[in-house]
């Protein structure tokens, strides 16, 4: 299994998944998301979790953005909601953990955790103290990772320094 966020000709995602090849279209995603478009994207990740292709896609300077849930035994979006700002994410128990990078004119940026449940799609801002500050990011998505350690436990890396946040 493994995908390529492309976001080219039309096409989001492309990837195998059980031998067989897939493509996540933006005409996919753009009834539930308007901005969903080739000419609106501006950066996104994606990551494979079992049968569940989870990917953002961020508008406007980040200032819009969504995260979709593609379940790839039933070929569609089973979930999607806002998330603007996101520069990460993560996926454990039908919940996705995200990092965001929230940055505009007239603020000073800060980050912030959320948890959304992808059955109610109900996100909550967390209430944690990150281990870090809006400094350490260089504005690069592809310098932050995010995954999940252990139970519990969220591993947060910005190139080469990792944070572990308990949640």
């Amino acid at each position: 299994m493994n995908i390529n966020y492309k976001a080219t000709n039309g096409v989001i995602i492309e990837g195998i998944y059980k031998g067989q090849p897939f493509t996540i279209k933006f005409s996919d995603i753009n009834p539930f998301w308007q901005y969903a478009t080739e000419e609106d994207f501006e950066d996104g990740k994606a990551k494979l979790y079992d049968k569940y292709v989870i990917a953002s896609i961020l508008t406007a300077s980040g200032q819009g953005g969504i995260i979709f849930v593609w379940d790839l035994e039933q070929m569609a979006v089973v979930c999607c909601f806002e998330s603007e700002y996101c520069v990460d994410f993560a996926f454990q128990n039908k919940e996705i953990y995200s990092l965001h990078y929230v940055s505009y004119w007239g603020a000073s940026p800060y980050f912030q955790l959320r948890k959304t449940d992808i059955k109610t799609e109900k996100s909550d801002v967390l209430s944690i103290e990150l281990p870090f500050d809006s400094i350490i990011y260089n504005g690069d998505m592809n310098s932050v990772s995010m995954n999940i350690e252990e139970q519990n436990t969220l591993s947060i890396r910005f190139d080469e320094s990792k944070y572990l946040v308990k949640i």
